[in-house]
């Protein structure tokens, strides 16, 4: 009888809990519940943006394919602001600046990889765009400015190419010595496709160096870039 009682006891004082506490219970509960909901739903708005933002620079590649630069620019200027932290935006502006130095614009490719530099948040896509600034800052014919551009971080897995860069600029220069040293640097680096070592070789030996030994390192079978900054 005493376990009947001491159960009906406890009973009462889950009653008198709820009857006490059931309104912030539900309140917490409630609030549980839709902040789930919101996440939820700005997941959506997330994953909707996100498809826009990659619809429109798929619209930017197709309008340069049929060699609309001005209007991939207007595009390009749109995913901007509308998508500025997506890395389509950042994508998008390294097409449109590629375009703009195939038409010998490099003011305007300098433009668009320097807003790239400056307000990725994707790490890779920096520094892709840094090395593109400094081949463009040397075809426009300074070469301090691309070496400030190559020095300003680490080249993370860019090393041969931002060598091969400085090879140039010491070329230019007529610093062959110096042109030798950095084209080697390069050459020993495996990996990086945005190399063409076939023409790496020939810088080498044009200069009266001698190519590293097949068997010194792996083939490098990343692929390979145009020659254009």
């Amino acid at each position: 009888m005493e376990e009947y009682e001491s159960e009906s006891q406890q009973i009462e004082q889950i009653k008198a809990w709820f009857s006490e506490n059931g309104t912030s219970l539900v309140a917490g509960v409630a609030l549980v519940l839709l902040a789930y909901a919101g996440y939820f739903q700005w997941g959506r708005w997330q994953d909707s943006k996100s498809l826009h933002a990659a619809d429109r620079y798929n619209q930017v590649l197709e309008t340069l394919a049929h060699n609309d630069r001005a209007g991939a620019i207007k595009l390009a200027d749109s995913l901007r602001a509308d998508a500025g932290a997506s890395p389509y935006a950042d994508q998008a502006d390294l097409a449109v600046a590629r375009a703009s130095v195939e038409a010998s614009d490099f003011s305007a490719a300098e433009s668009r990889l320097t807003g790239v530099v400056d307000h990725t948040r994707d790490e890779a896509l920096r520094v892709l765009a840094r090395y593109r600034l400094a081949r463009v800052q040397r075809a426009e014919g300074h070469p301090d400015a691309a070496l400030k551009t190559l020095d300003a971080a680490p080249a993370l897995g860019f090393a041969a190419a931002f060598a091969e860069v400085r090879g140039d600029i010491a070329l230019d220069r007529g610093d062959r010595a110096e042109a030798l040293k950095q084209y080697l640097a390069a050459a020993a680096v495996v990996g990086d496709g945005l190399v063409n070592h076939d023409v790496l070789d020939l810088k080498i030996t044009s200069l009266g160096g001698s190519l590293p030994k097949a068997d010194a390192a792996a083939p490098d079978t990343a692929p390979v870039t145009g020659d254009k900054p």
